[in-house]
């Protein structure tokens, strides 16, 4: 039997543009209340299958994923203090692979990929290319983003959307914190001008509980080191009661979905 985004979407595919599996990875700790079931929904107008890593959940987002037929939840850890970020990525990755999947694209339950189906295709359809990157727009309503010198990942690129090489052997670099989510050995990767969307500073209260958990990591590694600085003012600024923003535009993305 075709594959359910197989069958969705072929239809839709242009002309010439082969069709490839495409497996979601995420981690999810608490999202049952915040944008779960929107991104799920999003997610698969794009992808075959999710893989979700629950992060030692005491609510009901893992149920919340349960409800779509074509997600895999699986719970490797029985604590969050008992292991590194990398451990968390790698396992998930890992978990993915066993999916066997043509690509694997890397998500979050707060974010969304800002594409259609259609342009979804064709960047799949390049043969060329083995892993795309993609801006995110830090979203501080539902139509306008923050641009300053301390939110501007919406200039940056991140590598999230991956060809998978089954004879390849795929590793992490050992990290607490900040860890890349897509392994290391990923090849370069093009950037294109398909969008994310990341939800999480929408509401006020997330943006508070943000703040009080970024509070709490001056005992980690990484901020003791070069960064530091830049990050402890970063989360200083999140809760400014006038930040500036930006007007989202909802632009059609180009045809080829390359910048």
């Amino acid at each position: 039997m075709p594959a359910l985004w197989q069958i969705r979407f072929a239809d839709d595919a242009p002309s010439g543009v082969s069709i490839m599996r495409v497996v979601a990875m995420m981690a999810i700790y608490n999202e049952a209340s915040r944008y779960l079931r929107r991104v799920l929904k999003h997610l698969f107008t794009l992808v075959d299958q999710v893989i979700v890593l629950d992060d030692c959940s005491t609510d009901e987002g893992p149920e919340i994923c349960r409800e779509f037929s074509k997600i895999h939840v699986f719970r490797p850890f029985n604590h969050r203090t008992e292991y590194q970020e990398s451990d968390r990525w790698a396992r998930l990755f890992q978990e993915t692979a066993k999916w066997q999947p043509d690509w694997i694209l890397a998500t979050a339950a707060d974010q969304i990929l800002d594409t259609s189906p259609k342009d979804f295709h064709i960047l799949l359809s390049k043969e060329d290319i083995s892993c795309y990157c993609f801006s995110v727009y830090d979203m501080w309503t539902e139509t306008h983003y923050r641009e300053d010198e301390y939110w501007k990942s919406h200039k940056m690129c991140f590598a999230r959307l991956m060809r998978f090489d089954p004879n390849r052997q795929y590793s992490y670099l050992e990290k607490s914190l900040h860890s890349q989510i897509l392994p290391l050995q990923i090849g370069p990767c093009v950037r294109s001008d398909i969008r994310i969307k990341h939800l999480g500073f929408i509401r006020p209260e997330d943006r508070i509980e943000r703040y009080r958990r970024n509070k709490e990591w001056p005992s980690k590694e990484f901020v003791w080191s070069d960064r530091s600085l830049r990050f402890r003012e970063q989360i200083e600024s999140m809760l400014d009661p006038e930040p500036n923003l930006v007007l989202y535009s909802e632009k059609r993305r180009l045809s080829n979905g390359l910048s």
